[in-house]
């Protein structure tokens, strides 16, 4: 479980701790608990021990603690940064949910010993055997692994640039095309949607079932709360801002600390645009809408 070195790669190369963690607390927000656990099918009254694969920095975990009282919650990733992350923000006082470091294909849990174990964006990055053998293994008879998987993600309208950006991102696809760098592998273990409940089953498990959940975040919605349309806003704010300081790490040296700053205000300066409309009431009606697939199969008794 446990590891003696730190492992950041993610947390560097792809998402920091805060983007991550802000992203799923949207997706995984309390007026959506209903239809994640229509999907889940978790007894909300038995006491069960359920471990979160590829935590990542903690929200999902904490979201299931809140769901589900009797549950003891563990989540497990690879990142050092993640797992720090996930026991600041997550375990204040009052609060046991077990963060710990390791690897999805070999967590070092005994055999039999969780009733259920979640994954979320996870089975497309681990090689499939290895992914499902493990959960089969550290599962319980009769307990239940649950896979989810963003299918899709769809944007409207696309960013409109201002002249700076257009710019730096023109340039940015000259050097990429030449560069290409891929410091960390990003869904190399790609499954359609036939092919991820045919997986689970083929590794042993039984009673699958496949489901999907579409979540459209919309902030021009009424049915969203200001403070929840600020949050959409916002955080597309932060992917793109954090996405441009990831270039740092995986093209050091071709982009100097004032461009970065520069296209970074730039791009504020646009969700500033973006907030100051919606307060004033001029309704855009962009929207970010997620389909997502959950799998769930059983371990035979």
């Amino acid at each position: 479980m446990g590891t003696n070195t730190r492992n950041t790669d993610w947390s560097k190369y792809v998402q920091s701790a805060e983007l991550l963690c802000e992203s799923r607390l949207l997706r995984f927000d309390d007026r959506f608990a209903a239809t994640w656990k229509s999907m889940f099918a978790i007894n909300e009254t038995a006491k069960l021990k359920l471990l979160e694969l590829g935590c990542g920095s903690g929200a999902l975990a904490s979201k299931l603690y809140d769901w589900y009282p009797n549950i003891a919650v563990t989540g497990l990733d690879r990142d050092s940064d993640f797992i720090e992350y996930a026991n600041r923000r997550f375990n204040q006082a009052g609060r046991h949910i077990t963060y710990v470091e390791g690897d999805a294909t070999d967590t070092g849990f005994p055999a039999d010993s969780y009733d259920i174990v979640i994954s979320n964006t996870v089975s497309e990055h681990i090689e499939t055997g290895a992914f499902f053998r493990e959960q089969r293994r550290i599962l319980k008879p009769g307990g239940s692994c649950i896979v989810i998987s963003t299918r899709k993600t769809l944007k409207s309208p696309e960013p409109e640039y201002d002249a700076y950006e257009s710019d730096f991102w023109r340039r940015f696809d000259q050097i990429e095309q030449v560069e290409k760098s891929e410091p960390v592998e990003v869904c190399r273990y790609p499954l359609s949607e036939s092919e991820l409940p045919a997986a689970m089953e083929s590794y042993g498990f039984c009673d699958v079932t496949a489901g999907y959940v579409a979540l459209d975040l919309t902030p021009d919605d009424p049915k969203y709360s200001p403070e929840f349309a600020k949050r959409i806003i916002n955080s597309g704010l932060i992917c793109e801002t954090e996405s441009v300081e990831t270039l740092r790490s995986i093209y050091p040296g071709r982009f100097s600390d004032a461009e970065i700053r520069e296209l970074v205000g730039h791009i504020e300066q646009r969700y500033k645009s973006r907030l100051n409309k919606y307060e004033r009431g001029e309704k855009l009606w962009d929207t970010t809408i997620l389909i997502i697939m959950v799998v769930r199969g059983t371990k035979p008794e």
